[in-house]
């Protein structure tokens, strides 16, 4: 698994029975927690983004980072781009 992405890891986690509602409740609100304050500071959600992709030592929020700005590239909205990610809860989407 070393040699996996981190999104690649984060759907490995997702199949194990055992741990993926914590995983899935980790990660939604460590990235709720994480973006909110960013955003809540007046940053653009583009600069939110750029930040995270950057700066943070974060694996999966570095990954998601880059793929969520490469996407809003191509013209894909952000709400479709994350209900793409199964590892967040539906109604934070």
């Amino acid at each position: 698994m070393k040699h996996q992405s981190a999104i690649q890891r984060a759907f490995i986690y997702l199949k194990l029975p055992i741990i993926r509602g914590l995983y899935r409740e980790y990660v939604s609100a460590f990235f709720a927690l994480e973006w909110g304050k960013l955003l809540a500071q007046g940053l653009e959600m583009k600069e939110v983004i750029d930040l995270m992709r950057h700066t943070t030592n974060y694996p999966l929020m570095k990954e998601l980072a880059g793929a969520i700005s490469e996407g809003l590239l191509v013209g894909e909205t952000l709400h479709r781009q994350l209900v793409a990610y199964p590892f967040y809860k539906k109604h934070w989407v």
